[in-house]
C-alpha cells in the first residue's frame, strides 16, 4: 500500500462572521485510537479524529483567551512539514513545542505528529488580544 500523503483536518469555530485576527500552533502526537484495522487496513477514525481536534482547537484558542475561528490540522510523519506548521511565530514557546514533536517523532518510527493552525476569532472593534496576524 501506498502512503496517501498527510491527513488534512479543519475544523470551524461556532462563530466565524467577524473574520480571523490571529493564529498559533499546536502540536500534539496522534494516539493510537484514531486508528482501526479494517480488512488488514489501517484506517482512521473520522469520528473519533473529528471530536478530538475539535475539543483541542478549542482548548488551544482559549489558553491564549481566545476563541476559535477555525483550525486547519495536518496528520504527519514529515518533519520538514511539522517544522513548517510548528514555526509560525519563531518565538521560544513555537521553538520549544517543535522540538518537542520532532524528537517524538525520532524516538517514534512510524508515529505521526498533528500539527495544527489555530486562527482566532477576530474581536468586536479590532481589538487584538494576542497571537500574530493572520496572514494575507
Amino acid at each position: 500500500m501506498t502512503d496517501p500523503g498527510p491527513w488534512v483536518f479543519t475544523v470551524v469555530g461556532e462563530d466565524t462572521r467577524l473574520g480571523s485576527d490571529g493564529f498559533d500552533s499546536m502540536m500534539l502526537a496522534v494516539p493510537g485510537h484514531w486508528y482501526a484495522t479494517v480488512d488488514g487496513q489501517r484506517a482512521m477514525v473520522g469520528p473519533v479524529v473529528g471530536k478530538e481536534l475539535r475539543e483541542l482547537s478549542v482548548f488551544g484558542a482559549a489558553q491564549v483567551d481566545r476563541k476559535l475561528h477555525h483550525a486547519d490540522w495536518v496528520i504527519t510523519a514529515d518533519p520538514a512539514k511539522v517544522e513548517e506548521i510548528g514555526m509560525v511565530h519563531g518565538c521560544h514557546v513555537c521553538r520549544a513545542q517543535t522540538d518537542l514533536a520532532l524528537e517524538w517523532l525520532r524516538q517514534n518510527p512510524g508515529g505521526e505528529v498533528a500539527a495544527g493552525m489555530l486562527h482566532f476569532l477576530a474581536e468586536p472593534g479590532g481589538a487584538d488580544r494576542g497571537g500574530e496576524p493572520t496572514p494575507p
